[in-house]
């Protein structure tokens, strides 16, 4: 629990604190922006994998093979992220921002940067940080609230609505991880999602 607490204060806090200086979403457009992003991300990647495995537990961290009903799986938790995304866009307020033109370099970026994004965020609250707490003899259901509401906690900034959708994300996501134990299902589906989003949303402001 302290190592987990320690990797949340190194790699997450620092955003949640800032989250009132407010966010430019141009910038996730940036080829340069972006670049920084995985450069920074990927090692924090790594670095939690690396303390994962050492441990030598690796279906209870979700590092085993994927299997084919953890695919169709996560295929279900993709559309249904879509479908709530969906749903709260029909009640937040629009983001303002300057549509950027995506040509193919940009676009493998952006899903570079989803992927990586789905890992760093999966491996550490869905699998390190679950696990760290509900080790702790914490009830699975318990386990599974809290670490929701922390990750939800991160993406406050975007409003109320966005908070509530991400809370029943987290959730979902977390149920999935621990009936299955595949992380990298959960990963790819996350990322996935991040993708369609942004993309999506460039498209429609275009």
């Amino acid at each position: 629990l302290i190592e987990a607490t320690l990797i949340f204060a190194v790699f997450f806090l620092p955003g949640y604190l800032l989250q009132r200086a407010g966010f430019s979403y141009t910038s996730l457009f940036d080829p340069g922006y972006v670049s920084s992003y995985l450069i920074s991300v990927i090692p924090q990647v790594l670095l939690i994998v690396y303390l994962l495995l050492k441990r030598g537990e690796n279906e209870l961290y979700g590092l085993n093979r994927i299997r084919l009903k953890h695919m169709y799986a996560g295929i279900l938790i993709l559309l249904l992220l879509l479908v709530f995304a969906i749903i709260a866009s029909k009640f937040s307020t629009p983001i303002e921002y300057t549509p950027t033109r995506l040509g193919i370099s940009l676009v493998a970026l952006l899903l570079l940067s989803s992927i990586a994004t789905g890992y760093r965020e999966e491996l550490f609250f869905r699998s390190m940080f679950f696990n760290a707490i509900h080790t702790q003899g914490v009830p699975v259901h318990t386990s599974i609230v809290i670490v929701s509401l922390i990750f939800a906690l991160g993406h406050i900034y975007q409003g109320a609505i966005a908070f509530i959708g991400t809370l029943c994300m987290a959730v979902m996501l977390q149920w999935h991880f621990h009936r299955y134990r595949s992380v990298h299902v959960i990963a790819c589906a996350h990322g996935l999602y991040n993708f369609i989003i942004l993309i999506s949303r460039s498209i429609g402001a275009s």
